[in-house]
């Protein structure tokens, strides 16, 4: 048996590589995050899985990123932005440090394996970057990948 477990948040970043498009530049998104567990047979209490479990999880990291700015840590340019924008104004700034581009397919990845880590039985991670953009990484991508 399957369940679905669906939470949101709000994130600024940027692509850095992609010089000329829109996309370069800082802006932010809406993320809606579904993500699928197999949770195997309901035991005597007809439950596989209380839901609150898998909220708490998925929480978890949607909380971590919300009202954050994502930021690839090559992308030099905005990291130093960053640290210049923090000393002036002397406040915190929620900055999410990524080993990476902080693309749509990235964090879609990065959401699968964070919940992975958490000892769930992830089968995939669907993220919504916007109206009519949305990424699916699935068990079988990381197998893939995992296995290169």
């Amino acid at each position: 048996m399957r369940i679905e477990r669906t939470g949101y948040f709000y994130a600024a970043h940027r692509n850095q590589h992609l010089r000329g498009d829109k996309c370069h530049s800082l802006h932010g998104h809406t993320y809606y995050v579904t993500a699928c567990f197999n949770v195997g047979q309901e035991g005597d209490d007809g439950v596989t899985m209380l839901f609150s479990e898998i909220e708490t999880h998925l929480s978890h990291f949607t909380d971590t990123l919300d009202h954050s700015i994502l930021v690839d840590k090559d992308d030099s340019a905005l990291v130093m932005a960053m640290k210049l924008l923090t000393t002036q104004d002397m406040s915190a700034h929620k900055i999410v440090h990524f080993d990476g581009p902080t693309s749509a397919e990235m964090l879609a990845r990065w959401l699968y394996e964070k919940l992975t880590n958490c000892v769930l039985d992830v089968e995939w991670v669907r993220l919504r970057e916007t109206q009519s953009s949305t990424v699916v990484y699935r068990k079988a991508d990381h197998e893939k990948l995992q296995s290169q």
